[in-house]
């Protein structure tokens, strides 16, 4: 399923900003959270940091993927399953919000991954300078491809 949208709740951007101030200039990311709504419209519920054992560079991030687990795993918890892995962001310290080769082979490792709680993950591609967000996922030919986003100022579940 490819959604007809993407609503980012308006907590989800600030920790996005915070965690970018924090990296400076280097590439930052983590995991988000979220559901499909039953109109097929991705609302993102929550968003952490790359974690403890994160290695950001300039020109890439890799995410800590047991804070990843056990970030993902605790929102599950605590929303009794309704919220789950949707997919990751990650902040690009220039001007550029399209995908890299290595983004686009990262979504597809996500998305083939037999644990992955959504058939077609998000990759949310940040810029801080001139603020600015571009939603990803795979299409049918496993090629990222951009969802139609905007801001949510509150959770709907």
């Amino acid at each position: 399923m490819i959604y007809r949208h993407v609503f980012v709740v308006r907590p989800v951007l600030e920790t996005i900003r915070d965690e970018a101030r924090r990296a400076r200039y280097r590439e930052t990311g983590g995991p988000l959270v979220g559901y499909i709504s039953e109109d097929r419209a991705l609302v993102v519920t929550h968003a952490s940091g790359p974690g403890p054992r994160a290695q950001l560079r300039f020109s890439s991030v890799l995410i800590d993927g047991v804070h990843a687990q056990t970030f993902c795993d605790a929102v599950h918890r605590e929303s009794q399953g309704r919220l789950d892995y949707v997919g990751d962001w990650h902040r690009h310290p220039g001007w550029s919000l399209r995908p890299s080769d290595l983004d686009a082979t990262a979504m597809r490792k996500i998305a083939a991954f037999e644990y992955c709680p959504v058939r077609n993950p998000i990759s949310l591609i940040y810029r801080s300078l001139h603020e600015a967000f571009i939603v990803y996922t795979l299409n049918h030919e496993g090629e990222l491809a951009v969802i139609p986003s905007s801001l949510m100022p509150t959770i709907v579940l």
